[in-house]
C-alpha cells in the first residue's frame, strides 16, 4: 500500500502542478487580449461610430500587424474587428464593388484566424453566392465549422459558445451542404 501512494503521489502532483499551470496561462492569455484591446483603440470603432465608414475599419484592420507582433493579440483583434465591419458596419449589406472584394478578402481572412466567428462568416459566405462558386462556398464553410467546433472542443465555455451561435453554425452547414 506505501509503495502504492509513493508511486501515486508524484503523478497527482504533476497533475496538479499541470492544471494550474493551464489556469494561469489562461489568465495570463486573458490579460494578453485585454491588453491589446486597451492600446488598439478597436473599441471606438464601435462607441464612435458617427461618420465612419466600414472603409474606415478596413484601414485600421490593416495596420494591426504593424502594431502588434504578439501572434495571440494580433490574431485577436483582427478576429474582433472584422466582426465589428460585420455587425456595426454591415459590410455584406454593402452592395458597391469594393465591399464586394473586401468581403472575399475577409472571408479568406477569417479562414487564416484561430477562431472564424460562424455569423460572420455565414454573412459573408451569403453575400459571396453568385460571386464564388458553390463549391467554393460549400469548402469555405466546411472549414469555418471544423475550426470553430475544434476550437470549442479546446476552449473552456466551448459549448456555450457554440449553443449562441447555433443558427450561424446551421448557415454555414446549409452552405457547406451544397
Amino acid at each position: 500500500m506505501k509503495n502504492l501512494i509513493l508511486f501515486f503521489l508524484p503523478l497527482l502532483f504533476i497533475a496538479c502542478t499541470k492544471e494550474v499551470n493551464q489556469v494561469q496561462d489562461a489568465e495570463a492569455s486573458k490579460a494578453t487580449v485585454r491588453q491589446a484591446i486597451a492600446e488598439s483603440g478597436v473599441r471606438n470603432l464601435v462607441r464612435n461610430k458617427e461618420g465612419k465608414t466600414w472603409q474606415d475599419v478596413d484601414a485600421f484592420y490593416r495596420q494591426l500587424p504593424a502594431r502588434f507582433s504578439d501572434p495571440e493579440q494580433l490574431d485577436f483583434l483582427k478576429g474582433y474587428t472584422i466582426a465589428i465591419l460585420e455587425r456595426s458596419y454591415h459590410l455584406s449589406e454593402s452592395t458597391d464593388a469594393e465591399a464586394l472584394k473586401a468581403v472575399e478578402y475577409y472571408t479568406k481572412e477569417l479562414l487564416r484566424l484561430s477562431y472564424p466567428h460562424p455569423d460572420v462568416m455565414a454573412h459573408f459566405l451569403t453575400r459571396l453566392k453568385g460571386h464564388w462558386s458553390r463549391r467554393k462556398i460549400a469548402k469555405t464553410a466546411r472549414k469555418a465549422l471544423e475550426k470553430s467546433e475544434n476550437m470549442a472542443a479546446a476552449s473552456e465555455g466551448g459549448n456555450a459558445a457554440m449553443q449562441r451561435h447555433q443558427s450561424s453554425l446551421e448557415q454555414l452547414k446549409a452552405l457547406a451542404n451544397k
